[in-house]
């Protein structure tokens, strides 16, 4: 990298810091706090994710500091920014799977296979999308571009399909005496699940949805406010941001129209359910 272009990088990440956090002693003990309190509710509410939260907070810890090191190195590579962006996607298709079949972090032959299925919901439409704006010069061809994007799109992708999986799935184990009685009236499995599927994956929409509806006035993205830090007018700001919504919207449409496919032609089961 360009040691003129990193260090004007390193004084804007300086400045933007300085506006937004202040990076030290203070903020560790935040966090170390923040983490306690998470855990403490999780067990004292009997959700069961005290520890799941711990795990969580460790995991970012080591794993954006992985990513900080990694990034700098792909970003002005575009090949090895593109492979950067496929290993993104298998690992939020095997987060997904993990989710989908019950078992999140354990690997297993039926986890890596409803990983590979994961992969498209997850992953196709990101790719897709990235590949038409690049193509069409929305989005410009360089690591620094491609990345975050794809990124954020993988991230709304992978929770639509983790919650449009269980979702789906919970609602057939519950309903399942409705799937048999649309089948006694000529109803095909697929159709008869489908009925049950398409409600309870549209459930996994709301959070892109009420994001979308709810922004700037309830909440003011961070994309936004790290443009406007970094010297960009608050209209390039706020166009970058509808981009971003709109994408998230379109990608999570698809991620739960697929999972929901998958789950009524039987693709996408738990273990326990599989036939």
């Amino acid at each position: 990298m360009d040691p003129v272009r990193t260090s004007a990088i390193v004084l804007a990440a300086s400045d933007v810091n300085d506006a937004i956090i202040h990076i030290g002693p203070k903020l560790a003990v935040a966090l170390v706090l923040l983490t306690a309190i998470a855990a403490v509710v999780n067990h004292l509410s009997g959700s069961g994710m005290a520890a799941g939260a711990v795990r969580a907070v460790l995991r970012a810890i080591a794993q954006l500091g992985a990513l900080a090191l990694v990034v700098t190195v792909v970003i002005d590579v575009l090949w090895a920014s593109i492979l950067f962006v496929l290993v993104m996607a298998a690992v939020a298709a095997c987060t997904s799977a993990g989710r989908v079949t019950g078992k999140p972090g354990v690997i297993r032959r039926e986890t890596v296979n409803t990983a590979l299925l994961c992969l498209i919901p997850v992953g196709l439409p990101t790719l897709v999308i990235v590949a038409l704006l690049v193509a069409t010069g929305v989005l410009p061809m360089t690591g620094l571009a491609i990345i975050p994007t794809a990124g954020i799109m993988f991230g709304a992708a992978m929770n639509t399909t983790s919650l449009a999986g269980k979702h789906c799935l919970d609602s057939l184990a519950e309903r399942y005496g409705e799937v048999e009685a649309a089948m006694s009236l000529g109803f095909l499995i697929r159709e008869a699940r489908l009925e049950i599927c398409r409600h309870a994956a549209s459930t996994a929409l709301i959070p892109a949805l009420d994001q979308t509806r709810s922004v700037g006035l309830v909440t003011i993205p961070g994309s936004f406010v790290g443009m406007v830090l970094g010297g960009a007018s608050p209209a390039a700001a706020a166009a970058m941001q509808l981009f971003v919504l709109v994408a998230l919207l379109a990608v999570s449409a698809i991620a739960s129209a697929l999972t929901a496919e998958f789950i009524a032609r039987g693709l996408l089961e738990r273990p326990e359910r599989a036939r």
